[in-house]
């Protein structure tokens, strides 16, 4: 199971490798397809769980050739339970992948143990920024030699490197963000980019709270703010004057 926040590219690499590695690749998803909820439900066994799939499956169900491709199971929470009989039956591969927000409050990480491994996916860390941006592995070797033996790098690399660091704490490493700056190298785009998936973001967490979702919002917001800080504290009464915590922590939290 692959988890991490929404837009690190979770469903693309899966899709990506599963193609390349199998001679048959199925997706289920569990938001395009509200079906597949209904789909597991209820089902005795591995045999009627799998009936279940090959009936709406988007490729044949070959034995020991195929991957089938959970997506979205924060949308179901019970899916763990079901992997289990799918896993011991053992005729095919399963991997899952869910945003950490709903994945987190689903208990989806209460896995049995030696059914199910649970790797978390993040965005592009610098060193992978740089190798989009061009710089060759030769490079980051020296630069490691460097650091290990406590050399000074080369002046035309230091600079180099530290302009794509500058570079890289306004771009960030989602990779639609990056893929936008590598199409463009227009930050307003980068701009654009970053402002449409924080705007997913919002509405993500406001499924999980949506009488209060205002506040969600406003929480959210100020969180760069807070951060910033010296004192490193959130605090409540920058939100609201009447902001009560015993009245809002399920937001908060």
């Amino acid at each position: 199971m692959i988890t991490g926040a929404r837009q690190v590219g979770k469903t693309y690499i899966i899709e990506n490798i599963g193609k390349k590695m199998f001679q048959s690749f199925v997706t289920i998803n569990f938001i395009e397809n509200r079906q597949a909820v209904s789909l597991f439900e209820n089902a005795v066994d591995s045999a009627s769980l799998l009936l279940r799939i090959s009936a709406i499956a988007d490729a044949p169900l070959i034995p020991h050739e195929t991957l089938i491709f959970l997506d979205e199971v924060q949308e179901y929470k019970e899916i763990v339970t079901a992997i289990k009989f799918l896993v011991e039956e053992g005729s095919y591969r399963y991997v899952l992948s869910g945003f950490l927000l709903g994945v987190d409050l689903k208990d989806i990480r209460s896995v049995p143990v030696g059914y199910m491994d649970i790797l978390e996916m993040y965005p592009l860390d610098l060193e992978e920024f740089a190798a989009a941006n061009g710089i060759s592995d030769r490079v980051m070797d020296a630069l490691r030699t460097a650091f290990s033996q406590k050399e000074s790098v080369d002046p035309v690399v230091h600079e180099k490197m530290m302009e794509l660091f500058r570079l890289y704490l306004i771009v960030g490493g989602m990779p639609a963000v990056v893929d936008r700056y590598l199409e463009t190298h227009n930050l307003q785009e980068v701009l654009r980019t970053q402002r449409s998936i924080i705007t997913l973001y919002k509405k993500d967490i406001a499924k999980y709270d949506p009488e209060d979702k205002l506040y969600l919002e406003e929480i959210f917001d100020l969180i760069p703010s807070e951060l910033n800080a010296k004192n490193k504290r959130f605090i409540l009464k920058n939100l609201n004057e009447n902001f009560k915590f015993s009245r809002y922590s399920n937001s908060f939290l």
